[in-house]
C-alpha cells in the first residue's frame, strides 16, 4: 500500500502500545487504520462513534487516494474542525497524519500514544528470509517414545505399589481394568468412528477414483516410497476445512477430509495435508498415543479408588488425604506429559509432509488456511467437571491437522480481499495469502503469554511455531521460506495476562477464602460476606468478559491484529459475511458456525444458558443458515485462537439472539444481593 501523503512511500507494519498492528509510513509518520481499528485506541468507544456520526454531514471529497482502493478519500472533520481524518468510503478505513492519532486523545484523554519506535524490519518475508542458519533437530521418535512411555508406566507402577501397600487395593485388578479399557478403546474406536462418520457427520467413504487425480497419484507414489498401504478415504460434506486420521496400524489407516478443505486448498496444499496424516500412520502414532493414554487412565482409577477407600485401620484422615491428593496431582502431571508427547509427534508429521512432498511451503500455507480456519468445541457445562475427565478417544483427537479438542475456534485473515484483484490470485483462481495479515495473526501466538498457557493443554503446537519449523525446513532444502517472523515486540503483555488471570479466579478466591475464614473463626457473618464479595467480583469479571458500551463494525483481519485479547478479555464487534459451514464439520446438531468475510474465516460460538437449547437450535434452525449473508454482533476472543461469541446473528428474514450474558449477569446480581441479605441477617442476629 502506498502512503496517501507521500505517494511514493510504501506503508510498513508497526505495532502500537495497544498491541494493534497498523500500517505506517516511515517517511512522514502517518498511519492507516483498517475498518474498526480506530476504536482500539480509546476505551470511550461511544464518544468516538458519536463524534464520527456527527461529522458525517460535514464530510467532503478529498484529494488523497485510498491506499486500499486507489480512489479519492473523504475528509472527516472532528473536534470542531481541529482534526481532519481521511476516510475510505469503500473499506471504511482511516488515514491519520503524524500526530493525529494523539489528537484523538482530546476525545478521551486516556488515549495511549502510538509506539512508533520500531516499525517492522524489512525482510519479514521474501528474499531476506533465506538466512535460516540450520535445521532444528527434532527429538528422536524412538528415544522419545521409549523415555515418555517408560516414565509414564514407571510413575503408574509407583503409585500402584503405594496404593496396594497402604490401601489394600488389588494391583492386578486396577492394572487389568486399565489395560482392558485401553485395549477395548483401541480395538473398537476405529469401527465406532466409521459408524459415527456415516450416521451423524454426513460422511461417505470414497475410492481412489473419486479423489482428485493429482491427490490419488501423489498418495500412490508416497505409499510406494514409504512402504505404506493406500489409506481409506472419507469425505464429510461440510464447508468448514478439516482433516484427521484414525485406525489401528499403518496398514488400515483412514484419512477423513471435508469438502471445505478440498475447496479451499491448492493441489499442493491438499497433498501436504494428506501427507501430514500419512506421517501419523507412518510413525505408528495411532497405536503409541493409545498406549500413552493407559498410564493416565491407571492413575485416574487409582485416585478414584483411593478416594472411595477408607484405607488401613491405623491410617489417619490427614495421611489419607495426602495420598489422594498426590495420586490426583500425578494423574494431572501424566496428562500433560501425554500432551507434550503428542506435540512433538506433530512436528514430526509436519516434517514428514514437507520432505515427502518436497514443498515445505505448501505445509505452511495449508496450516494458514486450515489451522486458522478449523473449528472445534470444548466441553461445556457438566462435561467440563473433573469427574468427566477420563481419558477416552484422545488418541484419535490428537491425530488431526490441528487440535479441535481445546479450541473453540480458529480464524485467519489469510486471503487478500476481492479488491486486490485477479493479479494476486493463486492456483485454481484462489486468492493469494496476505502475508502482512498473517504476520499480524502470528503475533498473538508468539507474544501473548496466554498462548503458552493454552498450548500446555493442547495436543498440537501453536500454528506460528509450526510455520516457523517449516520455514527452517524450506531454507535447509534450498528454498525460499514462505514467511519468517521477525517483528519487534513493543512490550511484554504480562501485565494484561496477570490482570485477566486475577479477574478469572477472583470470584472463586473470594468465596473459598472467606468461607475458610468463617469456618476457622466461627464467625457466621463471614459466610454472607463471602457470598456478597463473590457476587461483586463475578460482576467485575463479567465486565471484562462482556464489555457492552459500543460494538463497532470491523473485519476478521482487523480483529486478528489485536494482541491484547484473550478468553477472558472480550472485544465488542460487528462482522458481516457468509455462513460456510458448521462449527463441528458435518455434525448434524452442531449449533456453532464458520463465517467468511472478504478478509478471512472465523468461528462463531452460539452459546445459550442451557445446553439443550443449543442442541435443539443446531438440530432444527441451523439448516436455514448455510450460504446466507449474515451480520453478527458479539465479542471477539482468543483462547488460544480467535472466535466470536455471538450476542445476535441476523439474516434478511430472521434474527437469533444468545442469552448467556444476561443470564450470567442476573445470576451474579442474585448472588450479590443474596450475600448482602445473608450478611445483614447474620450480623443482626436474625438467623
Amino acid at each position: 500500500m502506498r502512503c496517501p501523503a507521500c505517494a511514493s512511500e510504501t506503508l510498513q507494519p508497526a505495532t502500537t502500545a495497544q498491541g494493534v498492528e497498523v500500517d505506517r509510513c516511515t517517511q512522514c509518520g502517518g498511519v492507516w487504520l483498517d475498518e474498526g481499528e480506530i476504536f482500539n485506541f480509546t476505551p470511550d468507544r461511544i464518544t468516538l462513534a458519536r463524534a464520527l456520526m456527527q461529522a458525517k454531514p460535514q464530510e467532503k471529497s478529498g484529494e488523497r487516494l485510498s491506499p486500499k482502493t486507489g480512489k479519492p478519500m473523504r475528509e472527516v472533520p472532528l473536534l470542531g474542525g481541529r482534526l481532519t481524518l481521511d476516510a475510505c468510503p469503500d473499506t471504511r478505513g482511516f488515514w491519520l497524519d503524524a500526530g493525529e492519532l494523539e489528537k484523538i486523545g482530546e476525545i478521551d484523554r486516556h488515549l495511549a500514544a502510538l509506539a512508533t519506535r520500531a516499525p517492522a524490519r524489512e525482510g519479514s518475508h521474501g528474499p531476506a528470509a533465506r538466512a535460516v542458519p540450520r535445521l532444528a533437530r527434532l527429538p528422536n521418535l524412538f528415544v522419545q517414545s521409549g523415555l515418555v512411555l517408560g516414565g509414564l508406566y514407571a510413575l503408574a507402577a509407583l503409585v500402584l505399589i503405594a496404593a496396594a501397600e497402604y490401601y489394600k487395593l488389588p494391583p492386578g485388578l486396577v492394572l487389568g481394568a486399565g489395560f482392558i479399557a485401553v485395549c477395548f478403546q483401541f480395538v473398537l474406536a476405529p469401527f465406532l468412528m466409521d459408524w459415527l462418520l456415516a450416521l451423524i457427520f454426513q460422511g461417505t467413504w470414497v475410492t481412489s477414483f473419486d479423489l482428485p487425480p493429482h491427490l490419488a497419484e501423489f498418495v500412490r507414489k508416497a505409499c510406494d516410497e514409504k512402504g505404506l498401504a493406500f489409506p481409506q478415504f472419507g469425505i464429510i460434506n461440510d464447508g468448514a476445512p478439516n482433516a484427521f486420521t484414525y485406525g489401528h496400524t499403518p496398514r488400515n489407516a483412514r484419512i477423513v477430509l471435508t469438502r471445505g478443505l478440498i475447496g479451499i486448498l491448492d493441489p499442493g496444499e491438499l497433498e501436504a495435508v494428506v501427507a501430514h496424516e500419512m506421517g501419523h500412520a507412518r510413525h505408528w502414532d495411532i497405536l503409541l498415543m493409545t498406549i500413552a493414554q493407559l498410564a493416565p487412565l491407571v492413575l485416574y482409577y487409582i485416585y478414584r479408588t483411593m478416594l472411595r477407600s477408607s484405607g488401613g485401620d491405623d491410617r489417619g484422615g490427614a495421611y489419607r488425604l495426602v495420598f489422594v491428593a498426590a495420586a490426583y496431582i500425578l494423574y494431572i502431571a501424566s496428562e500433560f506429559v501425554v500432551l507434550f508427547f503428542s506435540r512433538v509427534r506433530e512436528y514430526h508429521a509436519d516434517r514428514f509432509a514437507g520432505q515427502v512432498t518436497g514443498r515445505p511451503n505448501d505445509v505452511s500455507t495449508a496450516l494458514v488456511k486450515i489451522a486458522y480456519g478449523l473449528a472445534g468445541q470444548a466441553p461445556k457445562g457438566e462435561a467440563g467437571k473433573e469427574e468427566d475427565r477420563r481419558p477416552g478417544l484422545e488418541a484419535v483427537g490428537a491425530l488431526g491437522i490441528f487440535d479441535a479438542g481445546i479450541a473453540k475456534a480458529f480464524a485467519v485473515a489469510s486471503y487478500s480481499t476481492a479488491r486486490a484483484g485477479a493479479a494476486q490470485a493463486g492456483a485454481g483462481g484462489r486468492a493469494a495469502i496476505d502475508k502482512e495479515a498473517l504476520l499480524g495473526a502470528m503475533r498473538w501466538d508468539l507474544w501473548n503469554p496466554w498462548a503458552r498457557y493454552y498450548e500446555l493443554a493442547s495436543t498440537h503446537p501453536l500454528v506460528a511455531k509450526r510455520i516457523g519449523r517449516m520455514s527452517e525446513l524450506a531454507a535447509w532444502m534450498g528454498q525460499e521460506p514462505f514467511i519468517t517472523f521477525n517483528l519487534w515486540k513493543p512490550e511484554s503483555y504480562w501485565d494484561d495476562f496477570l490482570e485477566d488471570l486475577a479477574a478469572m479466579w477472583l470470584p472463586t478466591l473470594m468465596l473459598v477464602g472467606l468461607c475458610l475464614a468463617a469456618f476457622h473463626t466461627g464467625e457466621k457473618w463471614l459466610y454472607g460476606l463471602a457470598l456478597a464479595m463473590a457476587g461483586v467480583s463475578w460482576l467485575v469479571k463479567l465486565s471484562l468478559l462482556y464489555p457492552r458500551k459500543f460494538f463497532p463494525r470491523t473485519t476478521v483481519s482487523a480483529l486478528l491484529r489485536n494482541v491484547k485479547v484473550s478468553g477472558v478479555r472480550g472485544i465488542p464487534c460487528v462482522l458481516a459475511g457468509r455462513v460456510i459451514g458448521r462449527g463441528v464439520p458435518g455434525l448434524i446438531w452442531s449449533e456453532d458456525f464458520i463465517m467468511r468475510d472478504d478478509t478471512g474465516i472465523i468461528f462463531l460460538d452460539y452459546s445459550q444458558p442451557l445446553r439443550v437449547w443449543e442442541f435443539l437450535f443446531g438440530l432444527t434452525r441451523w439448516r436455514k443458515l448455510p450460504g446466507l449473508d449474515v451480520e453478527v454482533t458479539g465479542w471477539y476472543r482468543r483462547s488460544p485462537v480467535p472466535y466470536v461469541e455471538i450476542q445476535a446473528i441476523s439474516t434478511e428474514a430472521n434474527r437469533y439472539r444468545c442469552y448467556t450474558f444476561p443470564f450470567l449477569h442476573a445470576a451474579a446480581w442474585a448472588v450479590t444481593l443474596g450475600g448482602i441479605a445473608l450478611f445483614a441477617l447474620l450480623v443482626g442476629g436474625w438467623w
